[in-house]
């Protein structure tokens, strides 16, 4: 599955992966909570969601494993490491680490340990913001194996808000996490 992302399926994705910056900003701005100033986007893609918390004054950061999107995210200025969720560095740290989209991909064998390693990097938070829905597969692309659709993400902190989020974010679904 992490090949088919890294190959020319990721590389179609980043293709169609176009959306303003500035339609996300007041959003984030809601979301993000006051005491953050530093955050690692995990599957930044293209780095549109990096650009907008770097126009709201965070300090920004992007891990991203397909070489198409992430060359984009760093001729747009951003510090990105090539890399998965499945293979970072746990020893950098940051006040928020989150996910747009990026969860709901990993299959639910890889998905604990996904998690444990954005929670291990996160001094403060973790986001989530994922398409949600009934505990299932789905077909993406004409392919199964890249889909599932769950109820709920849940991090070992505290959940202090989740919420369904406007078509800014095609409708997700957020749970933000304090560490205690």
């Amino acid at each position: 599955m992490l090949n088919d992302w890294q190959g020319e399926f990721g590389d179609a994705y980043t293709d169609r992966n176009v959306y303003s910056r500035h339609r996300r900003k007041g959003t984030f701005k809601w979301l993000i909570p006051k005491d953050v100033s530093t955050l690692l986007e995990v599957g930044c893609n293209r780095g549109r969601n990096l650009d907008a918390l770097f126009d709201l004054g965070f300090s920004v950061f992007g891990v991203e494993p397909n070489v198409k999107a992430y060359e984009i995210a760093k001729k747009r200025g951003h510090i990105v490491w090539n890399t998965s969720v499945q293979e970072m560095d746990t020893s950098r740290q940051f006040d928020l680490v989150f996910t747009c989209g990026v969860l709901m991909h990993i299959p639910d064998t890889e998905l604990p340990k996904a998690m444990d390693t954005i929670w291990q990097c996160a001094t403060k938070y973790a986001l989530a913001i994922e398409y949600w829905g009934p505990d299932e597969e789905k077909e993406y692309r004409g392919k199964y194996g890249m889909l599932w659709k769950r109820r709920a993400y849940v991090y070992p902190g505290k959940l202090i808000d989740t919420g369904t989020l406007s078509d800014r974010f095609d409708h997700c679904h957020y749970w933000l996490y304090k560490k205690l």
